[in-house]
């Protein structure tokens, strides 16, 4: 037995459908319409529902449904207002561990939309943008006493915060007294940018009157400004040395931090032990960008793509033979800057302009403790050194005799190779 269907029953059953599907469409898209005027209705955009439940009013008030209360559309506006709300704090949660691997956190000083052209901040051919810089280094035709080849072996650049005045005087009162210093044919002055402190500026215009060894540039002093504090020092070098198209430079350029104590003698040495070098220091290399937001090093993709960065100087301490400044300035325009100076001015700006950084042992970025007489005679820079320390490392090196210092047992003195330099530029033919 079997049942016969002709073709025009199911034509018949399938208009039927056919309709019902049409109206349940046109019926779903009335309520969806219906809903959407009610939530941007302006009579109901000021109406704060009376059966709230399980949240708070805006005036503080709190509400609760009961069953036997009716469910009205200005109600379900204010909980769709309400949860909307909550997906938005949701978003803005602080980043989890694998976002911050991902370095996908907006740098706080450094926008994601913010431009990253160093022109866009310092004019590198103006040489009035300068707030305050030595008497003497702005004319037309004299050359600056802290340029010439003849003049000048090394001309110290320390990168400086405009409230730290105690450690600019110590400076000047040790390893940087200006009689010393101009014996030996060294030079030192002071980069900072501007402070947002009326009172700062004043203490700083009065220091800079009596002492006249400070540069300031019209930028921002922050922490992740110091790229603009290096680049800064190089113009001021540029602009101050070049007269009539013709270049005075210093020998060399050394830049370094207000909490460093440098051993000027033993720098002078390591310099004439490399009369080739263009960039001497504490290099590294295969260093990884951090992805910690909260670490003052953290690195965001949107700054630097790149999972290494190419060998670097420690910025603590490294020094530039001065006739390659022109080059890094120029490429200043092509390499979008990035807030870790050092990285940027002996990695990213060096490699650009064909330069090679070469590592010495005697340089470091760590702290040498002050009581540790053989590594201070030896080493050049330490790092994080307070005022009263530097005072007492500077009167200990100038009235105590040098002891013997055993190298083999110093674990403070990294062992390099005699081919270090060819070593690790090939060790960092990777970020070329």
């Amino acid at each position: 037995m079997y049942i016969r269907v002709n073709s025009m029953s199911i034509i018949r059953v399938g208009r039927k459908f056919s309709r019902l599907s049409t109206l349940l469409v046109i019926m779903l898209v009335s309520l969806t319409f219906l809903f959407l005027v009610t939530l941007i209705s302006p009579e109901d955009a000021k109406v704060v529902p009376e059966n709230d439940a399980n949240y708070r009013l805006e005036n503080g008030s709190q509400k609760n449904w009961t069953a036997s209360e009716s469910f009205a559309m200005s109600d379900l506006r204010h909980i769709f207002k309400y949860w909307s709300k909550q997906t938005s704090s949701l978003k803005k949660q602080p980043p989890t561990k694998d976002d911050k691997n991902k370095r996908m956190s907006e740098l706080s000083t450094w926008k994601i939309n913010q431009s990253l052209l160093i022109e866009d901040y310092i004019d590198l051919r103006d040489p009035h943008s300068f707030i305050l810089q030595p008497t003497g280094t702005n004319g037309m035709d004299d050359i600056s006493p802290y340029c010439g080849t003849d003049n000048v072996k090394l001309l110290i650049m320390v990168a400086s915060a405009p409230k730290n005045i105690v450690a600019r005087n110590v400076i000047r009162e040790t390893w940087g007294s200006k009689q010393v210093l101009w014996e030996k044919g060294c030079r030192l002055l002071f980069m900072l940018g501007r402070s947002d402190n009326a009172t700062v500026d004043e203490l700083i215009a009065e220091e800079s009157t009596k002492y006249d060894d400070i540069v300031m540039e019209d930028f921002r002093d922050t922490y992740h400004n110091l790229t603009l504090k290096s680049v800064a020092m190089l113009k001021w070098v540029n602009l101050t040395c070049t007269k009539n198209n013709v270049t005075e430079f210093p020998q060399r350029l050394l830049k370094t931090d207000d909490d460093i104590f440098i051993n000027i003698d033993r720098l002078l040495r390591v310099i004439q032990e490399m009369p080739n070098a263009r960039m001497i220091g504490r290099l590294t290399c295969g260093a990884t960008p951090i992805g910690d937001s909260t670490s003052k090093l953290y690195m965001p993709k949107y700054l630097y793509l790149g999972k290494v960065y190419p060998g670097y100087l420690s910025g603590t301490a490294y020094v530039l033979k001065s006739n390659i400044i022109p080059t890094l300035l120029e490429n200043t325009a092509i390499v979008p800057i990035l807030h870790l100076e050092d990285i940027y001015i002996t990695g990213l700006l060096a490699r650009r302009s064909g330069i090679y950084p070469d590592d010495s042992a005697f340089f470091t970025y760590n702290r040498i403790e002050p009581k540790d007489d053989c590594a201070l005679r030896f080493m050049v820079n330490s790092h994080q050194m307070t005022p009263p320390e530097m005072k007492k490392i500077y009167a200990n090196l100038k009235t105590t005799p040098s002891l013997p210092c055993n190298l083999k047992k110093a674990k403070w003195l990294r062992r390099v190779p005699k081919n270090i330099s060819k070593r690790l530029r090939n060790l960092c033919l990777f970020s070329r």
